[in-house]
């Protein structure tokens, strides 16, 4: 499955003012086991990023997350973990480096609220590697909400 996705920066202290970035991306999400009583599933993202208001170049990226989900016996309620890994396939005229991105790392709960709605709360880690300038840590308390169509 392919979609475009439209981001748009704002911009801050550490980014440039604007940013227009487009994404194309095909992914695979599998069963892998069942493991330590809770299930573990794949998800396999390869994205297609350009920026056409810096650059002229594609950015190949690998996305590979991992997601383990253990519910609570008699409850609505699950233990979940994830953990994402962003690498970079190829340099880009706008700044994307080959190699290792980011790495996002998730623990927390999950509530199944309806059948078609589920909430997660937990924390996120998410580890930048920043080249030259320095790797950066983002300490996030993370709310999702998930909703099935």
């Amino acid at each position: 499955m392919a979609m475009p996705v439209g981001l748009k920066n704002r911009g801050g202290p550490d980014v440039e003012p604007h940013i227009e970035e487009d994404r194309l991306w095909q992914q695979a999400t599998y069963p892998v086991a069942s493991w330590l009583g809770g299930s573990l599933s794949g998800r396999t993202r390869l994205e297609q990023r350009r920026r056409s208001n810096t650059g002229d170049d594609t950015g190949w990226r690998l996305r590979q997350a991992w997601r383990w989900l253990r519910p609570l016996e008699g409850s609505t309620i699950s233990y979940v973990v994830t953990n994402e890994t962003f690498f970079g396939l190829n340099d880009a005229d706008w700044g994307q480096r080959d190699g290792y991105d980011q790495n996002r790392a998730f623990l927390g709960l999950a509530w199944q609220a309806r059948q078609k709605l589920r909430a997660e709360i937990g924390y996120l880690n998410n580890h930048i590697d920043g080249g030259s300038t320095g790797s950066r840590t983002n300490h996030v308390l993370s709310l999702a909400l998930y909703v099935r169509l």
